[in-house]
């Protein structure tokens, strides 16, 4: 919640996942995507002094979305697609390996962003109604 006609700035800034090995997440390595965050943002018209007016800051790494959100690989966005997995090729969205085990998110055909997800969750709430009433 922002108080006193505050403002709030959420920043997502896209990592590699936990397989790219290279990156360890610690206090450093938050300090220093940290420091070049707020060094670019002062460069901004108006936000010359942001440091100075921030009242709570907050972030989630790859090891807080794979321990707080069981996100594979600590993944926010879900992992990225080879070729093989881009548009109609992604993992679709009712499994043919397990009766009634369907999947929704950005990693299941139709693919990524909000109205695609809630796209896929409209496939796939079509699909479990059709496949229970085969059942009633």
């Amino acid at each position: 919640m922002v108080k006193n006609e505050g403002d709030c700035l959420n920043i997502m800034l896209r990592v590699p996942n936990l397989f790219f090995k290279e990156i360890i997440w610690n206090k450093d390595t938050i300090n220093l995507l940290t420091n070049t965050i707020m060094k670019e943002l002062k460069n901004i018209k108006g936000l010359q002094d942001i440091e100075e007016n921030i009242e709570y800051i907050n972030y989630l790494t790859p090891l807080d979305m794979e321990s707080k959100f069981n996100a594979y690989g600590g993944t926010a966005f879900g992992l990225s697609p080879t070729l093989t997995q881009t548009n109609y090729f992604r993992p679709h969205f009712k499994s043919s390996k397990a009766d009634n085990l369907f999947f929704v998110g950005s990693s299941v055909h139709p693919g990524p962003g909000i109205s695609l997800v809630l796209n896929s969750s409209k496939l796939v709430t079509e699909e479990i109604l059709n496949t229970t009433r085969d059942f009633s």
